[in-house]
């Protein structure tokens, strides 16, 4: 489904030419009142399928590891996706800079009208492209409802997909640049959670990952603007 909602987005933004941004805050819309619809037409529950046996994805222990005092309680027991995550940063990486589509990928995103004139298929690149982020996206939904828990509740994303966002622009869009700030924004999340137990007001730890993302796009956005400064500089040199 995740799939279909970025070519979908392709469609929308390739075809009709409609807004990248509003077309995937319409898609959220609509993703977040379609779920919320079927659960309630299978179910006749409108908050979500706890009352729902369903499945949960398996967990990975690490022979020899989970014994380890701290590193076997951080690595060894971890669900499957989480791994898949991990190794999601180095396929991608190799994708980008080691394949011919990778290149291809990069070229229609800079530069369409180039890649074009050299006879890339333009199209078919960008509709590759949001098909593969939007199963990737898919893979983050399948981790909340069958991994983080093991039941579906409408808008459990909980804005969680900005802070992945911020995460792309701090990373400088590059593979691994997001891998890290990704890994920041999670020990955000975990130190919100660890806050938690102690005597800290509830409102305030709730604040810790957003906060941070706001602290994470101006940083981006001064370092943008940083850049901008230093090659009308360089140029005039």
């Amino acid at each position: 489904m995740a799939t279909l909602l970025g070519v979908l987005l392709a469609v929308l933004r390739l075809e009709l030419g409609a807004d990248a941004i509003i077309a995937g805050i319409g898609l959220n819309l609509l993703a977040s009142g379609g779920t919320a619809y079927a659960v309630f037409s299978l179910l006749d529950d409108k908050g979500g399928t706890s009352g729902l046996k369903s499945g949960s994805l398996p967990t990975v222990t690490l022979p020899g590891i989970e014994n380890v005092p701290v590193l076997g309680d951080v690595l060894s027991g971890q669900n499957m996706v989480t791994w898949l995550a991990f190794l999601a940063a180095p396929f991608v990486a190799w994708l980008f800079y080691r394949t011919r589509f990778g290149f291809h990928l990069r070229a229609v995103g800079e530069m369409p009208d180039a890649a074009a004139s050299v006879g890339i298929a333009v199209r078919r690149v960008q509709y590759t492209g949001l098909a593969l982020s939007g199963a990737l996206a898919g893979l983050a939904g399948v981790f909340l409802s069958m991994g983080y828990v093991s039941f579906f509740v409408r808008d459990m994303t909980a804005g969680r997909g900005f802070i992945a966002l911020a995460a792309v622009f701090l990373g400088g869009m590059r593979p691994w640049g997001v891998f890290l700030a990704a890994l920041g924004f999670g020990a955000a999340g975990a130190l919100a959670v660890q806050l938690g137990s102690l005597d800290v007001p509830p409102q305030l730890v709730a604040t810790i990952p957003y906060a941070m993302t706001l602290v994470a796009l101006a940083l981006y956005a001064w370092r943008r603007k940083r850049r901008g400064r230093a090659v009308p500089a360089a140029a005039s040199l």
